[in-house]
C-alpha cells in the first residue's frame, strides 16, 4: 500500500509543470536557516554578555559576591517558565510570530537594562523578563523545521541552526570586552540589543511560519517541502514491547495529549538525558574553562581570551560537518511499514538506518568528550591540555546529530512541546 502511495505521489509531482525558478532566486528554506541561526547567535549574546560586564557592573554599583550570583542566575529564573508553553503558542499563534517576538523583545529588554543598574530589584527583573521571551527560541525553531525543511536535510539544518548558539557564545565573549573598553558597560547591552532588533524587522519581511503562507517562494519549493514533510514515512521504533507501545508517536496516529504520550517513551527520556548530559558538559566547559587555563595550567591571560574559544569554533565545525554526514548517511532509507487489516498504516515501523545513525552520532558525541575530559587529568603541558579541551568539546558537536534531530524523528508536529521538555 504505501509503495503504491508513494509512487502515486511521486507520479503527481512529476506531472505539474512549475516554470524553473529565477536564475538567482534562493530558496526560501535556506533564508529560514540563516535566520534561526542568527536568532539562537542573538540568544546566546544576551546572556554571555552580562558574564562579561558584571565585572565593571559590580566596581561601578558596589555588588558582593552574593549579589553577582543573584544577577547572573536571574536570568535562568524567567528562562525555565516558557519552554513547555512555547510548544502551545507555536501550535496556536505560529512559529514566526512566537519566535519573532521572542528574540525581538529580549533585544529591546537588553537596550533597556544597563539604564536600570542603580536600581537592583529592576534590574534583576529584567534579566528575568529576557529569559522569560527568549525561553520560547529552541522550541519554536523546532516547530518551524518540522514545517519548513525536507527531511533529509534536516540533520545538516539543525545542526547548523545550533551552532549559532556557539558561534554566538564566541562572538560576544571576543566582542564585548573591546565593546565594553571603548564606549563603557552599557554600550555592549546596547550594540547587542540593537542587533535583536533588526534581526526581528528582517524576520518580519522575510519569513512566514509554513512555505504555503509565504508570498516569495517558488512553488516548485513548496512541494519539494510539503512532499517530504508529509511523506507517510514513520519513525523509527524498535519492534519490542516498549516500540509497540511507542508507535502512537507515529505522525500518522499522533494525535492528543502529547505531554503524556511523550513522556510514557523511553526513546523521549533517552533524547532527554542525552540533550541534559551534552548541556551540562557544554555550560561547565562555558563558564569554568578561563579560570582552569589560568589557575591550573597558568596559562598566559593575554591568550586565554582567544584560547578560550577554540573549543567552540571547533563545535561549530564538528556539528554542522557532522549533520551533513549524517543526512547523506540516510538520505536512502527506506522504512517499513506493516498494513493492517483495514488497509491502513499500523503504526509499528522496522528499526532504519536513521534509528542507527541517530544512536551512532549520539553515543560517539557523547563518548569522545569523556575519554579527552579523562586525558586533561594527566597532563600539566597548557599546549597538550587546550589540545584535549578542543578535542573534547568539538566532538561533543557529533552528538547534536543524534539527540538534537531526534525530536523531530518521534514527533514532528509536537517537536516544539518535545523540545520544551
Amino acid at each position: 500500500m504505501k509503495e503504491k502511495l508513494l509512487n502515486k505521489e511521486n507520479s503527481s509531482m512529476s506531472e505539474l509543470n512549475y516554470s524553473p525558478p529565477p536564475k538567482y532566486y534562493v530558496p526560501r528554506r535556506f533564508i529560514f536557516v540563516v535566520l534561526a541561526f542568527l536568532s539562537l547567535l542573538l540568544c546566546y549574546s544576551y546572556r554571555v554578555i552580562l558574564s562579561v560586564a558584571i565585572l565593571p557592573l559590580c566596581l561601578e554599583h558596589g555588588w558582593g559576591d552574593t549579589t553577582k550570583g543573584l544577577v547572573l542566575s536571574s536570568f535562568f529564573w524567567g528562562y525555565i517558565v516558557t519552554q513547555l508553553p512555547a510548544g502551545y503558542l507555536c501550535n496556536k499563534f505560529g512559529g514566526k510570530l512566537v519566535l519573532g517576538l521572542g528574540v525581538s523583545l529580549a533585544g529591546v529588554i537588553t537596550v533597556f537594562t544597563p539604564l536600570t543598574a542603580k536600581y537592583l530589584p529592576l534590574f534583576v527583573t529584567l534579566r528575568i523578563l529576557t529569559g522569560f521571551v527568549e525561553g520560547v527560541a529552541y522550541p519554536s525553531v523546532h516547530w518551524l523545521v518540522s514545517r519548513w525543511i525536507p527531511e533529509n536535510e534536516r540533520s545538516t539544518s539543525v545542526t547548523f541552526i545550533w551552532s549559532g548558539a556557539y558561534v554566538g557564545t564566541v562572538v560576544s565573549m571576543l566582542a564585548s570586552q573591546p565593546i565594553i573598553d571603548l564606549y563603557g558597560t552599557a554600550s555592549v547591552f546596547y550594540f547587542f540589543g540593537v542587533l535583536g532588533v533588526v534581526w526581528g524587522i528582517l524576520w518580519a519581511l522575510l519569513m512566514a511560519s509554513s512555505p504555503r503562507e509565504h508570498r516569495s517562494i517558488h512553488p516548485s519549493e513548496v512541494e519539494k517541502i510539503i512532499f517530504s514533510t508529509n511523506s507517510p514515512k514513520t519513525v523509527s521504533i524498535q519492534e519490542d514491547r516498549a516500540g509497540e507501545d511507542d508507535a502512537m508517536l507515529v505522525k500518522e496516529t499522533f494525535r492528543q495529549q502529547p505531554v503524556t504520550v511523550l513522556l510514557s517513551s523511553i526513546h523521549v527520556w533517552a533524547a532527554i538525558v542525552g540533550h541534559f548530559c551534552n548541556n551540562w558538559g557544554f555550560y561547565v566547559l562555558l563558564t569554568w574553562l578561563p579560570t582552569y587555563l589560568h589557575s591550573e595550567l597558568n596559562y598566559d591571560m593575554g591568550k586565554t581570551g582567544f584560547v578560550a574559544v577554540l573549543p567552540f569554533i571547533a563545535m561549530v565545525i564538528v556539528s554542522t560537518v557532522g549533520g551533513r554526514i549524517a543526512d547523506l548517511a540516510i538520505s536512502s532509507v527506506k522504512v517499513q511499514v506493516k498494513e493492517s487489516e483495514t488497509g491502513t498504516l499500523s503504526g509499528i515501523a522496522h528499526v532504519t538506518r536513521k534509528t542507527i545513525v541517530r544512536k551512532f552520532f549520539g553515543c560517539v558525541g557523547m563518548s569522545i568528550p569523556a575519554v579527552f575530559l579523562v586525558l586533561i587529568n594527566y597532563t600539566k603541558n597548557p599546549t597538550l591540555a587546550v589540545a584535549y579541551i578542543v578535542c573534547a568539546v568539538g566532538g561533543s558537536g557529533l552528538s547534536l546529530s543524534g539527540y538534537a534531530v531526534n525530536h523531530l524523528d518521534l514527533g514532528p508536529k509536537h517537536a516544539s512541546i518535545f523540545m520544551g521538555m
